[in-house]
């Protein structure tokens, strides 16, 4: 698309192909990667397709990688974090379901369509696929 970075042609799109998207991404807190891969890893997942929004879990690793990567985009970017002090060890999978339904909403609405982007590392994830 034009004035995207990282898109110099427009890709050829199938007509039925959504030609925007919200994205959720998540990951490990111990994702070590370098800044230029995690931008060539949502550039690569979008397609060149327009961002309406991308979410994430707010927390170390993963979420604060691709959050820096997606402004730098000017993709707009919207934190949801989960609230362990009252939630306790549930927070976390009630935090993604309720960003997931957001994102899902936020899709239907405009739509667009939907990813989910998941990153690699730790503990925190190993159940997640």
């Amino acid at each position: 698309m034009e004035g995207d970075p990282g898109c110099d042609v427009a890709p050829e799109v199938p007509s039925y192909a959504h030609r925007t998207v919200v994205v959720v991404a998540c990951g490990g807190r111990e994702l070590a990667w370098e800044p230029g891969a995690v931008r060539t890893a949502l550039l690569a997942a979008v397609s060149c397709r327009w961002v309406l929004a991308l979410f994430h879990g707010g927390a170390r690793g993963a979420d604060q990688l691709v959050e820096c990567q997606a402004q730098a985009l000017g993709w707009p970017v919207r934190q949801r974090r989960a609230e362990w002090s009252r939630l306790g060890m549930a927070a976390g999978p009630i935090r993604n379901q309720a960003m997931l339904e957001e994102a899902g909403g936020l899709a239907q609405r405009d739509g667009a369509g939907l990813l989910v982007l998941a990153f690699p590392g730790g503990a925190g994830t190993a159940g997640a696929a």
